[in-house]
């Protein structure tokens, strides 16, 4: 079993059992383009109960933060990669700072938003799902801005990971 913590709340995604992606485990996806297309999807699961729900879309979390975490990763090893060089060592570890506190920054948005959810949905069943979703969006949004702001260069250079789009497989 695996608790889903959004800032102060402490939300229990399930009563049952659910399974857990490991954090190297990326979803199905397809490149074309230099875009890669990730399929958000809980397979083998029926999604009747709001159990079902609850384990699916924890599933469906799961994915998204093995790919945020892949590509955050991808993002700062090219922000660090600067610092082995002493022409651009100073330049380098300010931009890393600048990065690590945009970082904490969309972190500090995330908990906030999905709290703000939670609480707007706390006195139904479905309060779970609600702010889980919300969280799948804004990590959505996130990996995008990583690919956008840190993964790409200006000239013809091909981006450092593809352009990240998302498909919620009902």
């Amino acid at each position: 079993m695996r608790p889903l913590l959004y800032g102060a709340s402490f939300l229990t995604v399930f009563i049952g059992y659910v399974g857990i992606a490991m954090a190297g485990d990326l979803p199905l996806s397809s490149k074309q383009n230099n875009v890669e297309t990730f399929q958000l999807a809980c397979r083998d699961n029926p999604k009747i109960t709001t159990i079902d729900m609850n384990n699916c879309i924890a599933d469906k979390v799961d994915q998204i933060k093995a790919i945020q975490t892949r590509y955050e990763e991808a993002a700062r090893n090219r922000v660090a990669s600067g610092l082995d060089d002493p022409a651009s060592h100073d330049h380098a570890q300010k931009t890393l700072d600048a990065y690590d506190a945009e970082s904490k920054a969309w972190d500090e948005l995330r908990v906030k938003a999905t709290d703000a959810t939670y609480t707007d949905w706390e006195e139904g069943s479905i309060r779970n799902i609600m702010s889980a979703q919300r969280e799948i969006e804004i990590r959505g949004l996130r990996i995008h801005d990583l690919w956008l702001n840190w993964l790409q260069y200006m000239d013809s250079t091909p981006s450092v990971l593809p352009e990240p789009k998302f498909i919620d497989v009902q």
